[in-house]
């Protein structure tokens, strides 16, 4: 499997994606992780009075012109309008207010990604709040690393955007 990680990263991925490079088994393309953490000053629960909705995203990340949100058989589902990017659907899969954390899937995306599973977890530190916000993927093309960078950037940016939120 070294060599298989060696010969990708040779032919398609820059070093620095190697560090987040997992494989499951031996079929397909490998296991991607894109992960940002952010400590804002604030306490979680201002923290996630303003990321805690599903659709609250229009509201706290600048990229994000609009969200519907809608339920379909029995499932939460958001639609967003990313500018520069485009439409985004994806699923809530999971929802725990008392932990302050929810993960949602993509199921639909300009990014030439699947298999994307992300999540948005809060948590508090010292006198301030921790927030995570990470995605395992696959890529449709092993050598399309633009889409991790895309994503990271999306996070990155996101989570500069609750900051300033919080504090205002």
């Amino acid at each position: 499997m070294s060599l298989l990680i060696s010969a990708l990263a040779a032919r398609c991925v820059p070093f620095a994606f190697l560090a987040t490079m997992t494989l499951l088994g031996a079929s397909g393309n490998p296991v991607l992780e894109v992960s940002q953490t952010r400590t804002i000053s604030g306490s979680p629960a201002a923290v996630w009075a303003v990321i805690g909705e599903f659709c609250d995203i229009r509201r706290w990340h600048r990229q994000a012109r609009a969200c519907a949100l809608f339920h379909d058989e029995g499932q939460i589902v958001r639609s967003i309008d990313l500018r520069d990017i485009g439409t985004v659907v994806e699923v809530q899969l999971d929802r725990d207010e008392d932990a302050m954390t929810y993960s949602y899937t993509l199921v639909r995306s300009p990014w030439p990604v699947k298999q994307y599973r992300a999540s948005l977890t809060v948590t508090p530190m010292g006198q301030g709040t921790v927030v995570v916000w990470r995605a395992t993927f696959r890529l449709n093309d092993a050598c399309d690393e633009g889409a991790v960078a895309r994503i990271e950037d999306l996070f990155r940016s996101g989570l500069a955007d609750v900051a300033r939120e919080v504090t205002r």
